[in-house]
């Protein structure tokens, strides 16, 4: 009676062929992470620059509500600046540490009205140099 089984040839070859197509897909890969975590940077971004002109509008704790950017996290904040901040109402979301953050680090939005005196842009970059900008105006319109 025969066993059938495989070869150590087919054994072989199964496994380089694995390791080929890992290979050449493997960078590939990585370039579509890298640009997914600056996607969900800029989409975090907004959203929190628009949760806290929201909360400056509505007169949330009668307050200025405001927005501090770093690498690796964005947070939320109630306060005149990041600095004198009441830090028992951040909101803070973690973004990935490999993208920088350029530009304006903090914004804050007027109770009431929802307009800023920051205005500019904050550039987020990714490892592979892919960028995005917000810019933010006077009035506080948000563009991305």
């Amino acid at each position: 009676m025969r066993i059938k089984a495989f070869t150590l040839i087919e054994v072989l070859l199964a496994i380089s062929l694995f390791s080929l197509i890992f290979a050449v897909s493997a960078p590939f890969l990585g370039r579509i992470v890298g640009s997914n975590d600056l996607d969900v940077a800029v989409q975090a971004s907004v959203q929190s620059l628009r949760r806290a002109q929201v909360l400056s509008q509505t007169g949330e704790n009668d307050s200025y509500w405001g927005v501090y950017f770093q690498n690796g996290s964005i947070t939320v904040f109630r306060g005149q600046t990041y600095l004198t901040r009441n830090p028992d109402f951040d909101e803070i979301t973690t973004v990935s540490n490999e993208l920088a953050f350029t530009g304006l680090s903090e914004v804050i939005f007027n109770p009431v009205i929802g307009n800023t005196s920051n205005t500019g842009s904050i550039t987020i970059t990714n490892p592979e140099s892919e960028q995005w900008v917000i810019s933010i105006n006077n009035r506080g319109v948000i563009d991305y």
